[in-house]
């Protein structure tokens, strides 16, 4: 009686028949039940009908897992026999039961709990809306579960909720939206098939206006393109298609946030993934279309896309990249707003791209930007340049001889005169311009004006400042004269070799750094009489590999048809008496070689003067030669005698330095070893146990000294004077606390210690103050170091005294004396070296000549 009060208004034969084990009782039980619920409401019985409720939700939650399935086929049942109408007040309560059973362990439960779900959605219809929340997030996890007839009847709950979501006027779609968001990122391909599917669905819905939602979704769905199944990501595809056409603007439908788009876009652009390209691409050639010009404040993104990827990957991607690159080129206007410093950035990056391809797209960019907005492009310039003159050592010819790469350079002639960005790139590859300088100055003076190109270089290359600015060592006296010459033989070079150059005054002053290239100027401007005052310095030259294959060089280019006036002019009267000099003159110079017998048989061709006098003052100067009125030849001899000077210097100097860097070593080795004499004293002192008879004086001055030196070593910036008394600072310190651990006057060591630590301090205020400049600085504490240096060498000489006395050299180690001679030699002769006025006066000998004076040529 008691158990049928339990589970009234159910009999107990209904709930044994509804929670047995098989399911055709369970069904038969559902179906007593669904009667049973029909009455209630014909008869107006809600009394019976709410317990009846309440009985079906305690048998979905019980513990059985039988009664539970009974519980849930017999809510199904109610909310059939109630009907849509009655059963959408109870819909909470019929639905919460159902809910909770999806997380139940046993497969079955939740396969039965799909199909009550299912049933009683069916019936309440939009009031299940109410509860989309909990049904989504239970659909989305029924989507993966392992069971297979799970999943099945998932898939039709999920049909049939979508359904009843495309039905209803009014829905929530930014809620639902958000849901997707947050599981847009699954890697579960189920999860994300059933993402994708609900997407879809909103796509499809016109009364949906699902546009401005794309940016919080977007992202996620080109990530799904990387599933590995085939059915996910054919719809993904579907999906994204259906997107684009969404995006098309019209009226009445919120604005899109294209920005934050093509930022997405940008990322999946450059992925690995060749479908995600290719998409991704095609939505920005799409966006292009839809929104025109808007589109340009994003342009930088759009090139950051595209250039990458132009001529490679799939054949649709190679079209769609090309045409959203020509679509881009003619939206661009000349009042166009786009961000210039952002897109400079990204045909700077792309400049130097390895494909060939994209080089090429990154220089029209630059052509068209430069050509319709130049005053933006022009204060980029200057970063610009230094890259495009590299790309003049391209490997593609395509990109060398572009027209994109031709208006370019050319937009920047006048910076060409303002920049050695052109030198700084040969200074730094030594390979560049040895293999191919001659091809790139060509190319640039044929891309450019070459009498610019030719003034502009002669004016770098005759500049010792500019010269030296190139150089990594700032502190050398002489320019880099090597890289110098090699830039004057290329110049002269395709001068001589390239009718089409100028020839002019520039050239001449250019050249005066290389005799040869001098001469051959002289025969190319036919200034042969001049040329005359040239020859009696060439036996003052060294006569280097270089300079002979120069001759040979030129040589050469006699027999060549650019110079066959030349070969003429042996037979006029006027010019052959001194080019004839001027030929003998260079045979003399070469060996006995093909060219030397090339030279010969010429001049061995040459008729006697005045054979064809009939030509005097009849022949004409090439084209390309001009007047030499405006050439001031003595004063390019006086400057070509100072050249050659200054060059001779160079090559001493370069010897010096190698000598000084000998003796920097061997001075420093010497110098370390004397101080390693000391501990010959420390030594003594030690068996003594005592400082008697020893004096602290040597110890003292020398660490005095070392500070002092160590100072002047860091206002001359020498290494070498730094490393030595920083050394022996650091072996007399050691000395002086054995010393201080030894001797029993305490009391005037520590007096000399404190005036060691006060003359330490004021060393380092003068290095560091403002009160006196650099020169003043250096003299003080040269005169300083002088006297210590003084001081220090003659400090053995207190002990002398006691030598006479004792007749003993105990207290003068001989080694102490040897060592200081030999030092003081090698550094004499390092501060000739050096040229160090105090370090040479400390040791009292004084050599007037400096060597700034041998530097300048006055020997």
């Amino acid at each position: 009686m008691s158990d049928n009060q339990h589970h009234a208004p159910l009999s107990q034969a209904i709930v044994r028949t509804l929670t047995d084990k098989l399911y055709e009782k369970r069904k038969a039980a559902a179906l007593e039940i669904e009667k049973q619920a029909r009455d209630y409401v014909r008869n107006d019985n809600m009394v019976d009908l709410e317990r009846l409720i309440k009985v079906l939700e305690q048998l979905a939650t019980a513990p059985n897992g039988n009664t539970r399935k009974g519980g849930l086929i017999g809510l199904a049942a109610t909310a059939i026999g109630l009907g849509n109408k009655f059963a959408i007040p109870y819909a909470q309560r019929l639905l919460e039961p159902v809910f909770a059973c999806f997380s139940d362990a046993d497969s079955r439960v939740r396969y039965f709990a799909c199909e009550a779900l299912y049933n009683i959605v069916k019936i309440v219809k939009m009031a299940a809306l109410e509860h989309f929340e909990q049904l989504f997030d239970i659909l989305w996890k029924l989507s993966s579960d392992p069971d297979q007839n799970v999943r099945n009847g998932s898939e039709l709950l999920d049909r049939l909720v979508k359904e009843i979501v495309v039905s209803k006027h009014g829905f929530d779609l930014e809620a639902l939206i958000l849901l997707i968001r947050e599981r847009i990122y699954s890697v579960n391909s189920s999860n994300r098939r059933f993402i994708i599917s609900w997407l879809y669905t909103t796509l499809t819905v016109p009364e949906f206006s699902i546009g401005q939602y794309f940016p919080e979704v977007i992202d996620g769905v080109f990530k799904a393109l990387e599933d590995p199944s085939p059915a996910v990501r054919e719809a993904t595809i579907t999906v994204l298609t259906e997107m684009l056409h969404k995006l098309e603007p019209k009226e009445g439908i919120p604005p899109v946030d294209i920005c934050s788009i093509v930022n997405v876009l940008v990322v999946q652009a450059n992925s690995q993934t060749d479908t995600t390209r290719e998409l991704s691409v095609q939505w920005m050639d799409q966006i292009t279309v839809y929104y025109g010009d808007r589109i340009l404040p994003q342009l930088s993104s759009f090139l950051l896309s595209i250039l990458p990827h132009l001529e490679s990957g799939e054949q649709g991607q190679i079209a769609r990249s090309d045409q959203l690159n020509q679509r881009l080129t003619e939206l661009l206007k000349f009042d166009s707003p786009i961000p210039v410093e952002p897109t400079v950035e990204v045909l700077l990056a792309h400049l130097r791209h390895e494909r060939m391809e994209t080089r090429m797209a990154t220089l029209n960019w630059i052509r068209h930007l430069h050509s319709i907005q130049s005053n933006n492009m022009f204060r980029y310039m200057d970063r610009f340049f230094p890259i495009l003159l590299e790309l003049l050592s391209d490997p593609a010819d395509d990109v060398l001889i572009s027209n994109s790469w031709t208006y370019v350079l050319y937009g920047l002639a006048r910076s060409l005169t303002k920049s050695v960005a052109l030198l700084k790139m040969f200074k730094d590859d030594d390979k560049l311009i040895d293999e191919r300088g001659i091809h790139i100055v060509r190319q640039v003076c044929l891309l450019l004006e070459p009498t610019d190109v030719f003034r502009s270089l002669a004016l770098l290359l005759g500049t010792t400042s500019t010269t030296m600015s190139l150089s990594m060592n700032t502190k050398d006296p002489f320019p880099d004269l090597q890289f110098v010459a090699k830039m004057v033989r290329i110049l002269n070079q395709i001068l001589m070799t390239t009718s089409c150059f100028p020839f002019g005054s520039d050239s001449v002053a250019r050249s005066k750094m290389i005799p040869i290239c001098l001469l051959s100027l002289y025969l190319l401007s036919q200034n042969y009489q001049h040329a005359l005052e040239l020859i009696p310095r060439l036996s003052e030259i060294d006569i280097t590999f270089e300079l002979l294959t120069e001759v040979d060089r030129v040589v050469q280019l006699i027999e060549s048809p650019i110079l066959a006036y030349v070969r003429m002019d042996l037979l006029h009267p006027d010019h052959q008496k001194p080019l004839s000099a001027l030929l003998s003159a260079l045979l003399m110079l070469l060996p006995q070689s093909d060219a030397f017998a090339v030279l010969q048989k010429r001049l061995q061709a040459v008729p006697h003067l005045a054979v064809l006098d009939g030509m005097k003052k009849t022949g004409r100067p090439p084209p390309s030669v001009p007047s030499s009125a405006k050439i001031k030849f003595k004063e390019l001899i006086q400057h070509f005698d100072k050249v050659t000077a200054i060059r001779l210097n160079a090559s001493r100097f370069s010897s010096i330095n190698i000598n000084r860097n000998l003796l920097s070593f061997t001075a420093t080795t010497s110098t370390v070893g004397m101080f390693l004499c000391g501990l010959q004293i420390c030594s003594r002192i030690r068996k003594r146990g005592s400082t008697d008879g020893t004096g602290v004086a040597p110890f003292f001055l020398t660490s005095v000294s070392c500070i002092c030196w160590l100072g002047y070593g860091l206002l001359r910036r020498d290494q070498t004077v730094i490393f030595v008394n920083g050394v022996g600072l650091v072996f007399q310190t050691v000395y002086l606390i054995y010393y201080y651990t030894k001797t029993r006057l305490k009391s005037r060591l520590n007096r000399l210690i404190f005036l060691e630590m006060v003359i330490s301090v004021i060393t380092a205020m003068v290095i560091n103050g403002d009160l006196l400049n650099e020169n003043e600085k250096e003299n003080l504490l040269g005169v300083v170091c002088m006297l210590l240096n003084i001081a220090t060498i003659a400090s053995p000489l207190v002990d002398v005294g006691q030598v006479v006395r004792t007749k003993s050299t105990e207290s003068l180690p001989f080694m102490l004396c040897v060592a200081n001679m030999a030092v003081c030699v090698q550094w004499l002769f390092y501060g000739f070296l050096v040229d160090d006025f105090y370090m040479k006066l400390s040791l009292f000998i004084i050599y007037p000549r400096t060597y700034k004076q041998l530097a300048v040529g006055q020997v």
